[in-house]
């Protein structure tokens, strides 16, 4: 068991599809640790939509570097698809899983 690097997932809604780049910004926060924000390195973007929800996972990667995050627990997040001028940030509510 690795709780030193956790993975991110999250869903963004399909309307953003061709916005999404891996270079993008992940920032997150755990909902019992509110004020701290970490920053997160995408991994993967899936090619499919979820017909349910019409929306799309995407991975990124987190260094647990003082193990107070816990696998399985929720977080909130912000992708940011634009820099400089006025900017959509879609909302981000993830489950997040052991990095295997």
């Amino acid at each position: 068991m690795n709780n030193g690097i956790l993975k991110f997932i999250f869903q963004v809604p399909e309307r953003y599809g061709s916005f999404v780049e891996k270079k993008l910004p992940v920032t997150f926060g755990w909902i019992i640790f509110p004020v701290k924000s970490l920053p997160a390195r995408f991994i993967l973007i899936s090619p499919s939509v979820s017909t349910a929800s019409r929306s799309f996972n995407v991975g990124a990667l987190v260094t647990n570097t003082d193990f107070r995050l816990k696998a399985n627990t929720f977080a909130r997040g912000e992708l940011t698809v634009q820099r400089g001028v006025p900017t959509p940030v879609v909302p981000l509510d993830a489950v997040v899983s052991f990095a295997g």
